[in-house]
């Protein structure tokens, strides 16, 4: 136990939040496949997203036990650059890990610190899970160009060495940090196989259709509402279900305004959040999951739907591609929008045999894209060489 490098993470969201999306599940998946490896320690609020209650499952302002990793649930008034700083110093590591690279408290100060002296010189590992690329830097674009461009001239950056998960985000962050050093790791994953009796039967003429995100415009529940509507009622019945929290008010107000113009042949109900635990069970449920992001760092959410057996349509926007070829989805330029709706169109018309073929090469691929991937030993490896540079 002695001999263990150990990891300071600094996180804005953490288990048991539900809401912190990919990156927050990303670390929990490093933490849970590599646990016996490395002591794993882990700074972040004591809320999730859009609250400031704290946990009730867990104490505020100590460190506790949660899985395979010690937390420290901080309340908001320790989420100061001074008491940031004294955290990491009180903390004895061998690498820093910073889960964000726009994250104020989270990643931000502790560069801060780091530039001005504030806390020791150890190894930086800096994950941007996705906040690099395009369609990410695209929201409050001028504040975001004019934080980086004074990062990289007063050195914020200097040193600190960069993850990307996929060759998409690698290409991405060297755009905005040509000199970096960036490290390609692939995503752990934690993916449960639901039983067989939580799979939907597909009837002909009918399409259950899940939506599965954070409901901001990034990830585009609005064009599939809109699409939708363009569904002729000869076509069938289509009943659409919405999982995920409202992040951004103004966003779900217009997407309820949609709703509410859906035409009868058509329903879409919000079903609340899904958590992580009940996810792949909650999408076997149903026939497809629709997904038109205008970007992806990974896309967790789009592997736990092959491992639920349920087929995608997604946008060309993800590193999901080809699908239609793999018989496991489809990924459809978004300003394409005819064929989006010919191929709900097809999809409604077919039957369960047709649609079981689907559901196992989904399920087959996910477990393609593990054994090909190793993101575990991947993440080892890095974590190794991190911890003695």
């Amino acid at each position: 136990m002695a001999n263990k490098p150990t990891i300071l993470a600094l996180a804005d969201y953490y288990r048991p939040a539900l809401l912190g999306g990919g990156a927050s599940q990303t670390l929990a998946n490093i933490v849970n496949t590599l646990g016996d490896e490395f002591n794993f320690r882990i700074l972040t609020r004591n809320h999730d997203l859009g609250s400031r209650d704290p946990f009730l499952e867990v104490p505020t302002g100590v460190w506790c036990r949660q899985g395979a990793a010690e937390v420290y649930y901080a309340p908001e008034e320790e989420l100061v650059p001074r008491k940031i700083w004294r955290h990491i110093r009180l903390c004895r590591h061998d690498l820093l890990l910073l889960n964000s690279s726009l994250s104020p408290r989270f990643s931000i100060y502790p560069l801060l610190g780091r530039l001005i002296g504030q806390i020791p010189p150890t190894a930086v590992l800096l994950c941007p899970r996705g906040e690099m690329v395009v369609s990410a830097l695209a929201k409050k674009a001028i504040k975001k160009k004019a934080f980086l461009t004074l990062a990289r001239l007063s050195g914020l950056y200097r040193g600190v060495d960069m993850v990307a998960s996929t060759k998409l985000e690698r290409n991405a962050i060297a755009q905005v940090f040509p000199h970096a050093k960036i490290h390609e790791a692939s995503n752990p994953t934690n993916l449960i196989y639901p039983d067989d009796k939580h799979r939907n039967q597909k009837a002909p003429g009918r399409l259950k259709i899940l939506f599965l995100s954070r409901i901001v415009p990034i990830k585009n529940l609005l064009f599939i509402l809109e699409i939708l509507q363009g569904l002729p009622s000869t076509t069938g019945r289509i009943e659409l279900d919405i999982y995920g929290p409202t992040e951004d008010k103004s966003y779900w107000h217009a997407c309820k305004k949609e709703i509410a113009r859906l035409p009868g042949h058509i329903r879409a109900e919000y079903r609340g959040i899904a958590s992580p635990d009940e996810v792949t069970q909650v999408m076997a449920g149903y026939d497809m999951m629709f997904l038109p992001t205008r970007g992806e760092n990974f896309g967790h959410v789009i592997l736990e739907s092959f491992a639920a057996g349920t087929p995608v349509l997604i946008s060309d926007q993800t590193c999901w591609r080809n699908l239609e070829e793999k018989r496991v989805g489809w990924d459809i330029p978004l300003q394409d929008r005819s064929t989006f709706v010919s191929t709900l169109v097809s999809c409604m018309a077919m039957d369960e045999t047709q649609w079981a073929s689907l559901r196992e090469a989904a399920c087959r691929y996910s477990k393609e894209v593990i054994a090909a991937n190793d993101a575990t030993n991947a993440w080892r490896k890095l974590l190794q060489e991190s911890c003695l540079s």
